[in-house]
């Protein structure tokens, strides 16, 4: 009898082995099947001195892919790269660069966007000038990487490889495009349809009701993306108005107890100018590197100091200031395009308010005043655990940061003379920055979106 139990167990563990191995099998290793064509077309043919574009299609088997570093390759002799950018998917310019092998071009793109679509989409396009006539290709390197849309998921993605072939003849010489070895005539120059191809399922969210959860801090922190070779340009924004040099000015003994109350460091930073009177609010207000606080005498007893809605002001004054950095790929120009609303995430069919956990890990939060059931926004586990972090929230996430307007986005910076890669989420009164590079108790931070205000606005509204 004994034995039998014990037969019966032994099966059981390997059944639920093989169908682990099975369903995770997909999700261990997401593919892209990357194609390089040229208005479609798998050949084509031009002249010396003159440029081709070559699109990058990709077809994922994952939806869940938000960056991805693609290798081509062709001989530097008769082509020669001139320009690589990003394609409607993949809006996130990371780093292009040469080598550094001759002859090799790595373009890195990431998405502020939804999940993947599943379709056939233009990851980049690289334009190369053609420098002697000949015979090449421009061809996929397998080695290429990604990674998905959870934060510090730092899983190969396979690149499954394409190649396209070019002619390239003297100037003033006939020429014809190449047919590929597998086919005695080029395809169609014409740009193809979108194909729907199967989606992987993802697995189904589970609610959390009642009180939000605090995550604990899990995942890896972004490494293996070196510096790409490109530095962000730097954003087109002012010097910080005469007066509110940070730290020049006290705390207003208005705001005193508050600060005191919280990490006023953490949340608020330096004191930035005099606390003011009346403002146009109706609210006493002060300005910080990371915020304004305001006193609405009128308001309930724990809604009367508030952090101001300086990031809605910030994206609706559409200032080309950099975020996270010195300099940056993200600015709260940005931002206007990520909050639109048709970036938010359904909610999960069995939502019933409040906030969810998501398979990832990360916490779906509705945008809802109430947190009704709504389209919302996913939030990281490592930005959870900071908003639920009581002596920096002492009120709660919800009254401090306020809701999220945007996704996770992945951001380019510099912080002095170094180039770093960091992550951006938005909300209502402040924004989450993540820099793995940055002491411990530091990765996550609260931007200094109070400094940007008084740039951008040439001091207090």
């Amino acid at each position: 009898m004994r034995a039998a139990l014990f037969t019966v167990l032994a099966l059981l563990v390997v059944a639920i082995g093989i169908a682990r191995s099975a369903g995770w099998a997909e999700a261990a290793t997401p593919r892209v099947a990357v194609t390089p064509r040229v208005a479609g077309a798998s050949a084509a043919a031009i002249t010396v001195g003159g440029t081709i574009e070559v699109d990058l299609l990709g077809a994922p088997t994952s939806t869940m892919i938000d960056a991805a570093r693609i290798v081509i390759e062709t001989d530097p002799g008769i082509l020669r790269y001139r320009a690589g950018r990003t394609g409607p998917a993949f809006d996130l310019l990371l780093g292009v660069r040469e080598g550094p092998e001759p002859g090799r071009v790595r373009l890195e793109v990431g998405r502020t966007l939804s999940p993947w679509p599943s379709a056939i989409v233009t990851l980049g396009t690289v334009t190369f000038v053609a420098t002697a006539p000949g015979t090449t290709t421009v061809t996929v390197v397998t080695a290429g990487t990604g990674r998905t849309r959870v934060a510090g998921d730092r899983r190969e993605v396979q690149i499954e490889a394409g190649t396209l072939h070019v002619t390239v003849a003297a100037p003033g010489a006939a020429h014809a495009a190449a047919p590929p070895p597998s086919s005695g005539a080029s395809a169609p120059a014409t740009r193809p349809s979108v194909t729907t191809l199967p989606v992987v399922p993802a697995v189904a969210p589970t609610v959390a009701h009642g009180p939000a959860p605090v995550a604990p801090a899990t995942g890896a922190p972004l490494q293996g993306w070196g510096p790409s070779g490109d530095s962000p340009a730097p954003g087109a924004f002012g010097m910080i108005p005469v007066g509110y040099e940070p730290g020049a000015r006290p705390i207003d003994q208005r705001f005193e107890v508050f600060y005191a109350a919280q990490a006023g460091m953490r949340l608020l930073g330096r004191p930035m100018g005099d606390g003011m009177g009346v403002s146009p609010s109706g609210a006493t207000e002060q300005y910080f590197e990371k915020g304004r606080l305001e006193y609405h005498a009128h308001e309930p007893e724990g809604w009367r100091f508030q952090l101001g809605l300086l990031v809605d002001e910030l994206i609706a004054l559409m200032a080309a200031i950099p975020i996270g950095g010195d300099s940056s790929s993200l600015t709260y120009a940005s931002l206007a395009r990520l909050r639109d609303p048709v970036r938010r995430l359904p909610a999960p069919d069995d939502f019933g308010g409040g906030v969810a956990t998501l398979a990832d890990g990360s916490t779906f939060i509705p945008f809802d005043a109430a947190l009704a059931p709504a389209p919302g926004h996913a939030v990281p586990e490592r930005f959870w655990q900071f908003l639920n972090d009581p002596s920096v929230f002492p009120n709660g996430w919800l009254h401090d940061a306020g809701l999220p307007i945007s996704p996770v986005a992945e951001a380019v910076v510099t912080k002095g003379m170094v180039t770093r890669r960091i992550l951006v989420q938005a909300f209502q009164r402040t924004v989450l920055t993540y820099d793995p590079e940055n002491p411990g108790d530091y990765q996550v931070e609260c931007a200094n979106v109070g400094t940007d205000f008084l740039k951008a606005n040439g001091g207090p509204r």
